[in-house]
């Protein structure tokens, strides 16, 4: 069984599918709806790098420059990429950029007010884009709400939906995971989670340091089913948004796709592990497929 489908904060809006799916939302604080594209980047044959301590301040460095028409900036070492015009706009491998214009336009994007005609999505890339309004399709996440420096924010006004719950049986025992340190005197692993829409699982054990909690993240997380680690003390995998299916590709195969489980660990049971594959998707914001065999998993 396999379905292509879109999240979203509230209807009637969503969040981007890689390169022929999407959805939209409501945008915050000082961040342009449409403006800004997450894990993206501009590439460029004239291109400059600074550093900087936020999305914000790599967008005025990119107004100061003549040359410059678009910015992307990278979180993890505060890299700031100064793009010429003509740039191309790629999708990044590894996640964690925040990339758009040297300014924002005065007024909302079109794209993130209206819904596409009913030929989205269409049997092609280019097809899918007339469909939209100016003739482009939003990128991922493109009108999903920011904070002010420029990342995803949760949803506002609006609480998780849990998925899976240690305390329902669900195994938790998930790989690929962050630790985190740096939670305050009153903030619990939980609502760091709830609060933060990169967070789509977290756990809770007392094994890395014996007796004392230590708490995990992750926007993706892998092989929860028989990971390598034991069983946590509580975990959960949790959804921002809402999601709205916009076709089923039963009886075809999608390529390039993830693995999240096999078979094996639903007890080769097709409903139930279709079910599971399909929570496992709607709780990676970047999940727009999902797949499962009674093969493959």
């Amino acid at each position: 069984e396999a379905v292509l489908f879109l999240n979203g904060c509230d209807a009637p809006m969503y969040r981007f599918v890689l390169l022929s799916w999407f959805v939209l939302l409501k945008w915050s604080a000082w961040a342009q709806k449409g403006c800004f594209s997450y894990n993206y980047l501009y590439l460029s044959a004239q291109t400059s790098n600074v550093t900087v301590g936020d999305a914000r301040e790599c967008q005025g460095k990119c107004r100061e420059s003549a040359s410059c028409e678009y910015f992307t900036y990278w979180k993890k070492n505060g890299m700031c990429l100064l793009a010429a015009g003509g740039a191309n706009l790629m999708r990044t491998a590894v996640e964690g950029s925040v990339t758009g214009p040297k300014e924002c336009k005065n007024t909302v994007d079109p794209v993130c007010e209206e819904f596409p005609l009913y030929s989205f999505p269409a049997p092609t890339a280019m097809q899918s884009r007339r469909a939209w309004n100016g003739g482009q399709q939003p990128t991922n996440l493109q009108c999903w709400p920011r904070q002010p420096d420029g990342f995803p924010q949760a949803c506002p006004y609006q609480q998780v939906t849990v998925l899976e719950d240690t305390a329902d049986k669900w195994p938790g025992r998930c790989e690929n995971m962050r630790r985190v340190t740096d939670l305050g005197q009153d903030e619990t692993c939980k609502m760091r989670c709830y609060k933060s829409a990169l967070c789509g699982v977290w756990s809770v054990e007392n094994f890395t340091q014996h007796g004392i909690p230590t708490c995990w993240q992750a926007l993706h997380a892998t092989n929860c089913y028989k990971g390598n680690v034991p069983p946590p003390m509580q975990a959960q995998r949790i959804m921002h948004g809402n999601v709205r299916m916009l076709l089923d590709t039963k009886g075809k195969w999608i390529k390039n796709l993830t693995k999240a489980f096999d078979a094996t660990d639903v007890g080769n049971n097709t409903e139930l592990g279709a079910e599971k594959c399909r929570l496992v998707c709607s709780s990676y914001l970047f999940c727009q497929y999902w797949q499962y065999s009674t093969k493959r998993g």
